[in-house]
């Protein structure tokens, strides 16, 4: 069955919940505000979500079937999705339940297979329900429910989705066409040093603290840059954590074989849990929202 936003709802825990949660955002209404509910679906993008474990699972031994594979998938593309958001944001028109997935919902074992073609893998394995139950528990329904949700309520809006064939979605997140980001400007503290013995001719580095009004074109304070190195990349992004040293690396050349290297998957995962661990911690980081963390 397709589910569009005016579908009933199916039981289990899980769907009661995400019930109440949005029968609590809709009594916002009665204050006289614009509500809209976004269904949203797995999201796929390059760093992190569903999409990481998954690809490196596929890498490492191949794509895996859950159970017989026929159950639906409903996906959107990140790019997608925010610019779904956005458009929730500024349409006075749209309001009530709105489906955030792609138009073309897939089988479990399509997708599998897909993931598996754009990263040059076999798909071998399959993993049997009742298996998956008794590893999962309650939590196996994620994996073998079906949903085969439609966008409907964005579409007849006029939304165009700019991926809304799986595969073509994956093989821009992992197909290696993106060029690597690379640095332009680098804020960081005044008392950390550049770089040494490296040219950085193209790059700009400039003291945290002789920027008393922080960054207002990125919302961001000064107390916030603190502590953090942050780079504004040559396409107009703005990257923070270990994102930031890779574009800082890939902008000097004889470092950019550190960014190669830490591109790796289970090294990229262990550089990022020691950046968060082991920088300084200062008074003056106390305060910093999390919300910064990249």
């Amino acid at each position: 069955e397709a589910l569009i936003e005016a579908s009933a709802p199916q039981p289990g825990f899980l769907h009661e919940l995400c019930l109440r949660w949005e029968d609590a955002a809709w009594q916002a209404t009665r204050a006289g505000v614009r509500v809209c509910r976004l269904r949203i679906g797995l999201v796929l993008g390059r760093d992190g979500g569903v999409l990481a474990p998954m690809a490196l699972g596929t890498r490492l031994a191949g794509g895996t079937v859950l159970g017989d594979g026929r159950q639906w998938m409903a996906w959107i593309h990140l790019q997608d999705l925010l610019r779904l958001i956005q458009r929730a944001i500024d349409d006075e028109d749209l309001h009530g339940a709105v489906n955030a997935v792609a138009p073309q919902p897939l089988r479990q074992r399509e997708f599998a297979a897909a993931l598996a073609r754009v990263l040059h893998r076999p798909c071998p394995w399959r993993v049997p329900a009742p298996m998956l139950r008794a590893m999962t528990g309650e939590m196996a329904r994620l994996f073998l429910d079906s949903q085969r949700v439609l966008p409907q309520r964005a579409l007849a809006a006029g939304f165009r989705f700019e991926f809304a064939d799986a595969e073509a979605a994956l093989t821009q997140l992992l197909g290696g066409t993106s060029a690597p980001a690379v640095a332009r400007t680098v804020y960081m503290e005044e008392h950390r040093p550049p770089v040494a013995g490296v040219g950085t001719q193209a790059v700009e580095f400039i003291a945290i603290d002789r920027l008393p009004q922080g960054l207002p074109a990125w919302g961001l304070e000064p107390v916030q840059l603190q502590r953090r190195l942050f780079v504004e990349t040559t396409d107009g992004r703005l990257l923070s954590g270990v994102d930031a040293w890779l574009a800082l690396w890939q902008a000097l050349p004889p470092r950019r074989w550190r960014a190669r290297l830490l591109r790796l998957p289970l090294l990229r995962a262990g550089a990022v849990l020691a950046y968060e661990l082991l920088r300084p911690r200062g008074r003056r980081r106390r305060g910093t929202a999390a919300a910064l963390h990249a």
